[in-house]
């Protein structure tokens, strides 16, 4: 009985120290499965918070175009969202003495927002783009565009906003946006174009 009794408990232990084994040879197979698990869990947690970066990217530029939208009200001055940015329209009339490149006082309330905006986005630029109606000769009217759009980015150039983040062009009357036929065509046409690009 003591011999069947021992037989039994080496049979035991001989199982114990196989399944043991088994057990040391499958826990690579399992380390391995964990971390290829880990890489794609990894990879998944990238994409959602790049998502979500973009989202929240997309958020703020719709709160500085309702900010922008808010603080141009009676101005005369439009924004519109574009696709990767906000773009403003100026108009001549409001925004400068007639024929002159100053900006009027009233402008320069309109220009503080978009310099808070330009500030706000280190990473944004600005594109300036100044037009005149076709009244007067071409060359004048280019001058004139390119004086505009010059004291646009002086404004915000004095705002802080460094200069190596602003373009400039004058068009003259080449890009009319109404017809320069009618005196509201003509007002129309004399504006000063702006994008901000994110």
């Amino acid at each position: 009985m003591k011999k069947i009794l021992l037989g039994f408990l080496i049979v035991a232990a001989l199982s114990a120290c196989t399944g043991s084994k088994e057990k040391e040879m499958d826990m690579p197979t399992k380390v391995d499965t964990l971390n290829e698990t880990v890489m794609v869990n990894a990879d998944t947690l990238t994409e959602i918070k790049s998502e979500l970066e973009a989202t929240q990217q997309e958020a703020d530029m719709m709160a500085e175009h309702m900010k922008m939208v808010n603080a141009f009200k009676g101005t005369g001055a439009t924004v519109t969202k574009v696709d990767d940015g906000l773009h403003l329209t100026l108009p001549g009339d409001s925004a400068f003495k007639s024929g002159k490149a100053v900006l009027n006082d009233s402008m320069k309330a309109v220009l503080d927002p978009i310099a808070e905006t330009l500030t706000a986005y280190p990473g944004a630029d600005a594109m300036i783009k100044g037009h005149t109606d076709s009244s007067g000769s071409e060359e004048a009217n280019q001058k004139l565009s390119e004086d505009r759009a010059v004291a646009v980015s002086k404004y915000l150039i004095g705002k802080g906003i460094d200069s190596s983040r602003i373009g400039i062009v004058g068009v003259g009357s080449s890009e009319p946006v109404d017809d320069n036929d009618t005196k509201e065509g003509k007002m129309a046409n004399r504006r000063v174009d702006l994008t901000i690009t994110y």
